[in-house]
């Protein structure tokens, strides 16, 4: 695989648009490491990707440089991303390195550092001020209810039960005519 389908693969995984093929250049044990997560293995970094789709309602590539061309890979990205749902917009300048096997053309592992760094810990920027503060655990709590809310409203699955709940009640009170 050439630099330049790793850089135009990236570049779209990156966009929100993941694809088995596009996903099969990946190494099975591959790694992902951005400020918020490291992700080792296919079943952990193809979620990854998927859930871009989900998170964000826009997904805009501002800029890209390739600074390297060599193992890594290096490239500077800015992309504009919406959170679904809510539309706060977040610009990130990232810091890319793409990792990839010779031999087999496979990418092995992507450093994702915003503005230049990669954190210690998947959890960056996080004082004792904020963790005893309630307003923090207040806003915490707000985004499982959030995401929680999400999560059920997107699955079909809580129309079937209500369905055959209501089927259900329909048989049980001997065959009516309007349940």
């Amino acid at each position: 695989m050439s630099i330049a389908q790793v850089l135009l693969i990236y570049i779209q995984l990156f966009a929100g648009r993941p694809s088995l093929k596009k996903l099969q250049l990946w190494a099975d044990d591959g790694t992902f490491e951005d400020p918020i997560t490291v992700a080792v293995g296919r079943s952990q970094y193809e979620p990854q990707w998927y859930g871009l789709q989900t998170a964000f309602s826009e997904i805009e590539r501002l800029h890209h440089e390739v600074t390297s061309g060599g193992n890594p890979i290096s490239m500077d990205l800015r992309t504009r991303y919406v959170v679904k749902g809510i539309g706060k917009e977040q610009t990130i300048d990232s810091k890319i390195n793409i990792f990839y096997d010779k031999d087999s053309g496979k990418i092995t592992k992507v450093e994702d550092k915003w503005d230049g760094k990669l954190p210690d810990s998947s959890i960056q920027n996080v004082s004792i001020d904020q963790i005893i503060s309630p307003w923090w655990w207040v806003h915490y709590g707000e985004s499982w209810a959030f995401w929680g809310w999400s999560f059920t409203w997107n699955m079909w699955w809580w129309q079937v039960c209500a369905a055959a709940s209501w089927i259900k009640n329909c048989i049980r009170d001997d065959h009516r005519m309007f349940c």
